[in-house]
């Protein structure tokens, strides 16, 4: 038993057997390599260089503020009790 179906034998292929002619066009020139970087790593480095000017100047932000108040801490018990009398309503 064969592995191909049967075809009648007038039937042709929808798809060409063979390649038709065709001219080649003639080969392209070469590219020439431009000197110097390429724009892709000029643009990395103004990426770089900015995100470095950005993270300088929050350091030296940071750096620099003075604390204006400090922060508020909890108070404390005096040490001779728990605290406030509770008996006296008078103080407040």
């Amino acid at each position: 038993m064969s592995h191909e179906p049967p075809v009648p034998p007038d039937n042709q292929s929808p798809y060409p057997i063979a390649e038709p002619p065709h001219e080649h066009p003639a080969p392209l020139p070469p590219v020439t390599q431009k000197e110097g970087p390429s724009k892709a790593l000029l643009i990395g480095g103004a990426i770089a260089a900015v995100g470095t000017a950005a993270l300088a100047g929050l350091a030296a932000v940071l750096l620099r503020r003075k604390p204006s108040d400090p922060r508020p801490t909890a108070r404390k018990a005096p040490a001779g009790g728990r605290g406030r009398s509770r008996t006296r309503r008078g103080d407040a």
